[in-house]
């Protein structure tokens, strides 16, 4: 499987650090999604954009990092991140929206997208 394979799908974001669990899922189900060599999508709270990917693999582990351009509670915004694949197959990373915040998160895989 090679690196971009590892995260095609849609991961479910279970946790925000500094949100309350019913703050993820506002307007729709808080996700985040990789598809193709450098597509994504990803919402969560009043956010929503779509991806652009790079992915690595170092110390034979593999990441994704990502800007990022959409909307927050209905203005443009935009950002970036990096996720990595844990042990147990769960992701966790770091999203950042230009002008207001950065914040770690965890997300769990829910399909994968061919």
């Amino acid at each position: 499987m090679t690196c971009p394979e590892a995260f095609h799908g849609r991961w479910r974001i279970v946790w925000i650090e500094g949100w309350e669990s019913y703050d993820l899922d506002v307007v729709q189900q808080a996700h985040i999604s990789f598809q193709g060599e450098s597509d994504g999508s990803l919402a969560f709270g009043l956010a929503d954009g779509s991806l652009e990917v790079e992915y690595a693999i170092t110390d034979e582990s593999c990441s994704a990092e990502f800007s990022w351009q959409g909307h927050v509670d209905r203005n443009m915004a935009g950002g970036f991140g990096k996720v990595m694949l844990g042990a147990t197959g769960d992701l966790s990373g770091n999203i950042h929206i230009f002008n207001f915040e950065d914040r770690s998160f965890k997300a769990k895989r829910e399909s994968v997208l061919k």
